[in-house]
């Protein structure tokens, strides 16, 4: 069977100014209406945020993905990245992470997702600045 489009949404955020903690902080949800999906539903994502730091202190930045249905909340995606080492500068730096969410259950035929962010230490006193963005879109094979 072919696979068909069902649904797609944008979250975009400019908040720019505030603190990223060790305590995660969404930055984009969004739902997509999975009602005519059959069997073979994926969903295909990305999501970017900026963050600006003081220092060239090591942090690791944390961006997870959540599914979010009335089977409750679950963690599809988690990626670390790591801030690099800048001469004592610190800088700005823009996170993109790209992903899919295969065959997730469907109770309800709408699933949100949901980008949170964090850091595992603040020395470097990390900052998103914006832009911040997720996308989301889901396929199928057609319903029987």
């Amino acid at each position: 069977m072919p696979t068909q489009y069902l649904d797609s949404k944008v979250a975009v955020n400019s908040l720019g100014g505030t603190a990223v903690t060790t305590t995660p902080a969404v930055f984009g949800t969004l739902g997509l209406n999975t009602a005519a999906a059959g069997t073979d539903l994926e969903i295909q994502f990305s999501a970017m945020v900026t963050i600006s730091v003081t220092s060239s202190t090591p942090t690791d930045v944390t961006i997870t993905i959540n599914r979010i249905s009335s089977l409750g909340t679950v963690p599809i995606y988690t990626v670390t990245e790591g801030y690099p080492n800048i001469s004592g500068e610190g800088g700005t730096f823009a996170f993109t992470i790209t992903g899919a969410d295969y065959h997730p259950p469907n109770p309800d035929g709408f699933l949100i997702y949901q980008a949170v962010v964090s850091v595992d230490v603040t020395t470097a006193t990390p900052t998103r600045v914006g832009p911040e963005a997720l996308i989301a879109a889901a396929y199928s094979d057609p319903a029987v």
